[in-house]
């Protein structure tokens, strides 16, 4: 064996006994960022509600419990339902379209449609009404939405009202707290998040 070979040869060996091996050139391993999906607070119900008009239907959650709307004597509202705790209640309902509100609507768009509903209801609640933050403006896949949340007693209770147009009536979905049991209040992110899925089965 060449005399250069045989230097070579022990340097490796001197380099296994002293230090484990000798160094090679270090290479860096990115670490792969770990996605955790949680699964959605409800899951919709297979079967629909349609509105009266049948050009819409929404999914409300598994187990909840619905009510007789026949009771309410609010011709617009279609559909009421609770949570099995009684701490939230889902409505649906169309929005009479008279002059203001067709005028809010040719002038701002779903913006404006909210804006009308929340008037609506601070005059329903003797000026008691308080919108929390603005007017909110998004897209769940191809449909258009405008929300808005508030509250009637400094915030312990609160509201949240979308509302959309299927081209051809306009409707709102609203999820609210309610206080008919002793459990603690819904919590307001979760309200949305639940809102959002049911706005997300809406079709028309």
């Amino acid at each position: 064996m060449p005399l250069f070979h045989r230097f070579f040869l022990l340097l490796l060996l001197a380099c296994s006994l002293a230090f484990g091996g000798c160094p090679s050139p270090q290479q860096t391993v990115k670490p792969v960022d770990t996605v955790v999906v949680a699964p959605p607070l409800v899951q919709l119900s297979a079967d629909a509600v349609h509105s009266p008009a049948g050009d819409m239907t929404v999914k409300i959650p598994v187990g909840w419990v619905t009510m007789d709307i026949e009771q309410l004597q609010t011709p617009q509202v279609f559909s009421v339902a609770c949570d099995p705790s009684y701490t939230m209640s889902l409505v649906v309902g169309e929005i009479p379209m008279d002059n203001n509100v067709r005028a809010a609507y040719d002038a701002s768009g779903l913006k404006g449609l909210a804006e009308i509903s929340f008037q609506r209801r601070w005059k329903g609640s003797q000026s008691r009404a308080r919108m929390e933050g603005l007017v909110e403006e998004f897209e769940l896949g191809k449909r258009r939405f405008a929300a808005y949340s508030y509250t009637t007693d400094g915030g312990a209770t609160l509201t949240r009202v979308a509302v959309f147009f299927t081209a051809t009536r306009l409707y709102e979905c609203a999820i609210a707290n309610l206080t008919f049991s002793d459990n603690d209040p819904a919590d307001p992110k979760a309200m949305e998040e639940i809102l959002r899925l049911v706005l997300a089965s809406a079709m028309w």
